[in-house]
């Protein structure tokens, strides 16, 4: 199997970075980028493979570390999802 693999890399100074992007998310994720900000994301190369060399704007580029939740409040949003999905409400399309 290929190895697939997403990476970034942004030269100090510079007011881009740089992505190239080889997993499934990565890539449908520049795409959709492209799509609505043309004139902001770049696709400076695609490979047969599918995968794409990418530059975004540095002010985009950030990390956000996984929130952390008490087991009581993940406990409680798990009853409401439970309560939601058997009842139908929030359901797509259901008042159609």
């Amino acid at each position: 199997m290929a190895l697939r693999e997403t990476s970034t890399d942004h030269v100090k100074g510079e007011d881009f970075f740089t992505i190239t992007a080889a997993e499934t998310w990565s890539i449908a994720m520049v795409k959709r980028l492209k799509a609505k900000y043309p004139g902001e994301v770049e696709i400076r190369c695609t490979n047969p493979d599918g995968s794409m060399v990418a530059r975004l704007p540095f002010a985009w580029m950030r990390i956000v570390p996984k929130k952390a939740m008490r087991e009581e409040h993940r406990a409680k949003l798990a009853d409401v999802l439970s309560r939601s999905r058997a009842t139908g409400e929030n359901a797509p399309n259901s008042g159609e």
